[in-house]
This record gives C-alpha cells, sequence and structure tokens, in this order.
C-alpha cells in the first residue's frame, strides 16, 4: 500500500470479527488525544474490511 494506507492482516479471524475489531480500534483512535506543541489535535480514522480465503 501507498501514502497513508496500510494492512493489517487478521489470520483465523472471521469477517465479522475483524469488523468489530477494526471498530473498537477506530473508537479508541478517535477518543484519543494526541498533544503537539501546545494544542490538542483529534483524529480518526476509516477502515475497509475484506475477507481471504486461501484455496488449494
Amino acid at each position: 500500500m501507498g501514502g497513508e494506507e496500510f494492512i493489517i492482516l487478521m489470520p483465523d479471524t472471521t469477517l465479522e470479527q475483524a469488523a468489530a475489531k477494526t471498530e473498537a480500534l477506530r473508537k479508541t483512535i478517535e477518543a484519543s488525544d494526541f498533544p503537539a506543541d501546545g494544542i490538542t489535535i483529534k483524529k480518526t480514522m476509516s477502515f475497509g474490511v475484506h475477507e481471504f480465503v486461501f484455496t488449494d
């Protein structure tokens, strides 16, 4: 991936579990304050979740 994009791999995780985990991460980031040079920066993220199943 490039730019500000990244991939989180979650082996042995269902699509529903991955969606729940990424939503929990998004909420944690949104609730966090990031101090910088005497100001507080609020951030949020968005996630896309995709299921890939390996077959032989």
